[in-house]
C-alpha cells in the first residue's frame, strides 16, 4: 500500500502541479553548486531519522506551498507591520517543518552561499524525507488503550514491555540500522525555482482546501490546480500514510498516537 501511495505521489509531483515549469531541469545547480542536492539529502535524512513526523510535515508544507502561488517558498516568508503572510494563515497553522527548512538552508549556505533557492530546498526535502524509511522510535510515543478509552497511559513498566515486545517481534533485518532507508529518490525533482518575495494570507482561502470540504469540492479545487482525481487520492493517501499522529496498532493490545498536537 505505501508503495503504490508513493508511486501516486512520485508521478503527481514529476507530471502534475509540482513537477515541471518552464526554467526547470535536472542538475540545475551541478556547475554553481554541484553538493547542493547532496546537502538537502544528508540534512534531511540526518533530521528524519531523528523525528518520524518530519517526512509528513514536510511533504504537507511543500503541498501547501505549492497551492498558493506555485512552488516559490513563500510558505516560509515572515508577516510584517502592514502584511499577514501565507503562514500565518488559519489554514496553515498546524504546519510544521520551518525549522528544519532553515537548518538545511543553513548548511547549504556554507557550500554555496547564495545560490540554491528556498523553494528548491523545499522541494528537495520534501521528497528526501519521505524516501528515508523509518521505524516509529517508541520512546517518543504515547501509549494509549487500543479501543480509545481516556484511562490513564500504562505505567513506565508496561510501556517498557509492549516497547520491547513490539520491537523484538521484528524481523533482523527490519530491527536493523539499514533497513530505514529506500537508498533511493522517490520520485525525481526538478530544479531551478525561484523564491517568491510575496506571501499573503488573503489569497490561502480558495486555494487550499478546509477540514469540511466534500469531494466534489476537492475534485474542482485539484482541478483548477491542473490535477485529477489521481492526485487528489495520491495526496490525500500520502497524508494519512505518513502522519503518523493517526492511531497506529501494536500487537500488544495497544495503540500509539503523536504527543503532539496537528
Amino acid at each position: 500500500m505505501r508503495a503504490a501511495i508513493l508511486f501516486l505521489v512520485s508521478s503527481l509531483f514529476l507530471h502534475g502541479a509540482f513537477g515541471a515549469r518552464n526554467g526547470l531541469m535536472e542538475d540545475f545547480y551541478e556547475e554553481s553548486c554541484p553538493n547542493a542536492e547532496m546537502i538537502v539529502r544528508n540534512v534531511t535524512w540526518k533530521l528524519t531519522a531523528a523525528d518520524q513526523f518530519l517526512q509528513a510535515d514536510l511533504l504537507r508544507l511543500h503541498y501547501h506551498d505549492c497551492f498558493v502561488r506555485g512552488c516559490d517558498a513563500s510558505i516560509l516568508l515572515d508577516s510584517t507591520k502592514t502584511s499577514v503572510a501565507e503562514r500565518d494563515q488559519d489554514l496553515n497553522l498546524s504546519l510544521d517543518g520551518f525549522n528544519e527548512i532553515d537548518e538545511i538552508k543553513s548548511e547549504v549556505e556554507k557550500e554555496c552561499p547564495g545560490i540554491v533557492s528556498c523553494a528548491d530546498i523545499l522541494a528537495l526535502a520534501a521528497r528526501d524525507s519521505v524516501s528515508f524509511k523509518v521505524e516509529p522510535d517508541l520512546t517518543i510515543l504515547l501509549l494509549r488503550p487500543r479501543d480509545g478509552s481516556a484511562g490513564d497511559p500504562p505505567s513506565p513498566a508496561t510501556a517498557a514491555a509492549a516497547a520491547t515486545s513490539a520491537v523484538s517481534s521484528r524481523s533482523p533485518a527490519t530491527r536493523s540500522g539499514n533497513s530505514g532507508l529506500f537508498k533511493r529518490p522517490m520520485w525525481p525533482v526538478l530544479t531551478g525555482r525561484r523564491d517568491g518575495k510575496i506571501s499573503l494570507a488573503s489569497e490561502v482561502p480558495g486555494n487550499l482546501p478546509v477540514p469540511s470540504s466534500d469531494f466534489k469540492t476537492l475534485e474542482q479545487l485539484f482541478g483548477k490546480k491542473g490535477l485529477d482525481v489521481n492526485d487528489l487520492v495520491a495526496l490525500s493517501g500520502a497524508h494519512i500514510l505518513l502522519d503518523m499522529h493517526i492511531v497506529m496498532h501494536l500487537s500488544t493490545g495497544f495503540s500509539i498516537s503523536r504527543e503532539k498536537v496537528v
